[in-house]
């Protein structure tokens, strides 16, 4: 939570009209392999819809394929390649291509369990003059309510940032993304997550803007 506080805080430029505040909702459906089969190699795939004034209009559409390799019990690495199409407000449809690689750890830690993810993508994007290059690190955390019990408090915290400049994106801060939340249990297969998603975003074309969001996702294992 530190870092949304001295991201927003940096980037409030001597008014705080330059902030577009907005309500949205994010819906999320991943799909993922179960962790300890007999090979170490696992698939992840998502599909994420978000969008903006509320539910009104479609913002972004997010396809989403991954391949792991557990190095270890508690890590993995990862390479995926994602197509995200964008409906922007004055019209039609801005297509974006990204590959990415990541790391993510995971353990025990104060009665939950902590996640920590590291991904590093490559950003093709149309009307862009180049390749954009972007870091994420995502902290994670999930703690039961009670010993065996179907419903945790979830807690996680994402800093985004570019790596270099284009003439859509320049290089530091991006964005931070703040969530907290309930997740249920549904079964052994099937988990449901929801809650509240603050987002605040750079913009070099523009204001920034600073999103409340409703956050849901499904994720299911096999």
């Amino acid at each position: 939570m530190a870092l949304i506080l001295v991201s927003v805080s940096s980037h409030l430029s001597p008014a705080a009209a330059q902030v577009i505040t907005d309500g949205r909702l994010w819906t999320n459906l991943s799909v993922q392999e179960r962790q300890g089969t007999d090979s170490p190699w696992r698939w992840s795939g998502e599909f994420v819809l978000r969008t903006r004034d509320g539910v009104d209009d479609l913002d972004v559409l997010v396809l989403r394929g991954l391949l792991g390799y557990d190095v270890t019990p508690r890590s993995s690495a990862w390479m995926g390649f994602a197509v995200v199409p964008s409906f922007p407000v004055a019209g039609g449809t801005l297509w974006e291509k990204r590959l990415f690689e990541q790391y993510v750890w995971s353990g025990r830690s104060l009665g939950g369990s902590l996640a920590l993810r590291t991904r590093l993508e490559q950003r093709w994007a149309e009307t862009n003059s180049g390749l954009a290059w972007r870091i994420r690190q995502q902290v994670r955390y999930v703690r039961p309510f009670s010993p065996g019990s179907h419903y945790s408090l979830v807690a996680t915290e994402e800093f985004i940032a570019h790596l270099n400049d284009t003439s859509r994106y320049d290089r530091g801060f991006d964005q931070n993304r703040a969530f907290g939340g309930i997740s249920r249990s549904i079964n052994a297969k099937m988990r449901l997550e929801a809650g509240y998603l603050n987002q605040y975003q750079h913009s070099l074309m523009g204001p920034d803007r600073l999103n409340h969001i409703l956050s849901i996702t499904t994720a299911m294992v096999f």
